[in-house]
């Protein structure tokens, strides 16, 4: 059955609802519910100036922890998140789950993002770094604190945030994915930070993000090993540092005189806005490939969204320059950047309802959605 059948069924039953906003979310879930049928999905909403519609699926929690810690909630089961102008807070997970936000930016002009754009699912600190939460997947949220993950096969997809520490003492932490990521903060310190990894840590995956730091970018150390493919990097003192990388399809920018450092890694086929990002990077044992280019115009838009501003132009020296042919940056690749953070399921973007009849038994609804796979 597809979702928007199941929104026209469930419409066609009557419920008590007191604010517009509520239909929105009760399609939305629906719309959840359809594409992901192997464990229980949860809806969230600490926006106390509504009477949340009360169904066999709703966590009456306010805090993100309250709602980890419910005995209703199992390994396995998803929490949706849904838009709210109240923080949800931090959670220290103990449990395996998934949690889908609404995405960021929804009030800038990205198009067709959420049919309402005045707020999204903010979260605090979160941590992730108990073994019994490793599987965790965290998507489509913005994030007030830091993100720690320190346990294995974890992933943050279509994310906003200030930082993320990998890697917690001798925990060993396989298999991390950050992709398609919006990673910016304007302190002192790394976006992406190895947080002191004691152990081995291999297959880091970090894919199609922006990461634009005041002052650093990506720091991961010897015990870590993986791949950093098609993402944009800034950082106004050093953008990147990592060892035993393959390092493929990026853009580095950053002042003159900055540099980034490879050791034991493969770099190839990325653009830098000057020879120290890559050509003269400090390098130990590392492999220069073909394909790497040097030059100071990187040919980004010149105006748009906050995110929108890092897509290229037609010209840019890092369209089809790529490795296989493909652009550098952040929106090209095997998980392309999408605008806003929208997580990879369906999003109502527009919904008209047309009047009413009195007593009448159905009602007629035109639902604008897309499916962000």
């Amino acid at each position: 059955m597809t979702c928007l059948k199941m929104v026209l069924l469930h419409l066609r039953n009557p419920f008590k609802t007191n604010t517009m906003k509520q239909l929105f979310a009760t399609i939305a879930s629906i719309c959840l519910l359809s594409i992901a049928s192997q464990a229980k999905i949860w809806r969230m909403n600490n926006n106390t100036s509504l009477t949340p519609l009360i169904t066999t699926d709703f966590l009456p929690a306010i805090t993100l922890q309250q709602a980890h810690d419910s005995s209703k909630v199992q390994n396995g089961d998803t929490i949706h998140l849904e838009q709210s102008p109240t923080n949800y807070g931090n959670c220290v997970f103990t449990k395996r789950l998934i949690l889908i936000g609404s995405g960021y930016f929804l009030n800038e002009a990205n198009a067709n993002t959420q049919i309402n754009t005045s707020q999204n699912s903010q979260v605090g600190q979160l941590q992730f770094v108990n073994p019994g939460c490793a599987g965790s997947q965290v998507l489509g949220m913005e994030f007030t604190g830091i993100c720690y993950f320190g346990t294995s096969n974890l992933t943050a997809r279509n994310c906003r945030m200030p930082n993320i520490y990998l890697g917690s003492g001798t925990n060993v932490c396989d298999n991390i994915a950050i992709a398609q990521c919006f990673i910016t903060n304007a302190t002192y310190t790394w976006c992406i930070l190895d947080n002191s990894a004691s152990v081995k840590c291999s297959n880091i995956r970090i894919t199609g993000n922006i990461v634009s730091g005041n002052y650093y970018g990506l720091n991961l150390g010897p015990n870590w090993s993986g791949i950093v493919k098609n993402n944009i990097f800034y950082g106004a003192v050093t953008p990147v540092s990592v060892y035993n990388m393959y390092v493929v399809n990026n853009i580095f920018s950053a002042p003159a005189n900055v540099s980034n450092a490879f050791y034991n890694c493969v770099v190839e086929y990325n653009i830098g806005s000057t020879n120290t990002l890559i050509t003269t990077a400090t390098r130990s044992n590392t492999v220069l490939g073909p394909g790497n280019l040097m030059n100071p115009t990187l040919g980004f838009v010149v105006a748009g969204t906050s995110d929108g501003i890092y897509q290229l132009q037609p010209s840019s020296p890092a369209k089809a320059t790529g490795k296989g042919g493909v652009d550098m940056g952040a929106f090209a690749g095997d998980y392309p950047y999408r605008l806003s953070g929208l997580a990879p399921i369906p999003n109502i973007y527009q919904l008209s309802i047309a009047p009413i009849a009195p007593a009448a038994a159905t009602m007629s609804v035109t639902v604008s959605s897309k499916s962000n796979n």
